[in-house]
């Protein structure tokens, strides 16, 4: 299989994709852009289905899906959106966060209806409601200095964070 996206289809630059349980593919670009795309496999062409643009003010570190329906993207402008994805024809934003004070460089899914998000910039890790979008209390110190996050899949409850500074090299695990 070799299929690639055109300069047409995307213009900016790819900064994260992300494959949805319905085979359809989420993009995020340098320019706030998002969109869904389909993979026919017979043809092995790309075709995008919707696009969001100006969906961020800046560049989209990644993105996430909750159930489906929705999913959870995060910015160098320092929010985080949620958006309905669940028509093929649009992508609707539902929720704006902007609890993060620095660019929000990664949102996870997490299993109990949560998500999780972090900013290197200030070192933070914030746990959400995935239903209500409201902050939950987290059960670790907050000045982490967060390089990426991960939920081990085996071990439902236990967020990985891998923390990158000079004061601060390691992997944590925390028990939500």
């Amino acid at each position: 299989l070799s299929s690639i996206f055109t300069k047409e289809q995307h213009p900016n630059l790819v900064t994260f994709i992300l494959e949805l349980l319905d085979g359809r593919i989420a993009v995020g670009c340098c320019g706030g852009t998002i969109s869904l795309n389909q993979m026919n496999y017979e043809t092995k062409e790309w075709t995008v289905l919707t696009q969001k643009n100006n969906a961020h003010d800046d560049t989209i570190a990644s993105l996430c899906e909750i159930n489906n329906k929705r999913i959870i993207s995060s910015s160098d402008d320092k929010t985080i959106k949620v958006w309905n994805v669940s028509s093929n024809n649009d992508i609707q934003l539902l929720k704006t966060l902007t609890e993060h004070k620095g660019e929000v460089d990664k949102v996870i899914t997490l299993t109990l209806n949560r998500f999780a998000s972090c900013s290197y910039d200030n070192g933070i890790v914030k746990l959400w409601n995935s239903d209500t979008y409201e902050l939950i209390p987290i059960p670790f110190e907050k000045q982490t200095y967060p390089w990426s996050l991960l939920q081990l899949k085996r071990q439902r409850e236990v967020l990985v964070v891998s923390c990158c500074s000079t004061k601060n090299q390691s992997l944590r695990f925390y028990q939500l």
